[in-house]
């Protein structure tokens, strides 16, 4: 797995990539993400990554397909802020932000 900036003439323009990678087979899958990613994590179950951008979304990609089956905005209560730091166990994320906090969620996967 690893995360990499999408090279844009435009320096206003930033985007990233998610990737799963194998040595021997290359690229398995690409998920493309609106910001460079801040934060990245595999999830206690396996079958799943957690994922904070530095524009304030956190989301959660299907290991296997490569698809975000969750992605929204990051807030304490309330006011958006940034992930920059992901722990897991079990079913709980733990997210630290920019601004000092710690977040405490549960992963909902179907």
């Amino acid at each position: 797995m690893r995360a990499y900036r999408v090279y844009n003439p435009n320096p206003t323009r930033t985007r990233g990539a998610i990737e799963l990678h194998s040595f021997a087979r290359g690229a398995l899958w690409r998920s493309d993400v609106d910001a460079d990613v801040a934060a990245l994590i595999v999830a206690s179950d396996g079958d799943h990554i957690v994922f904070a951008l530095t524009n304030g979304r956190i989301g959660v990609i299907d290991m296997t397909s490569g698809t975000v089956v969750d992605n929204h905005i990051l807030t304490a209560d309330g006011v958006p802020t940034v992930g920059t730091a992901l722990a897991v166990r079990d079913r709980s994320v733990l997210v630290g932000t920019v601004d000092g906090r710690l977040l405490l969620y549960a992963l909902v996967t179907s």
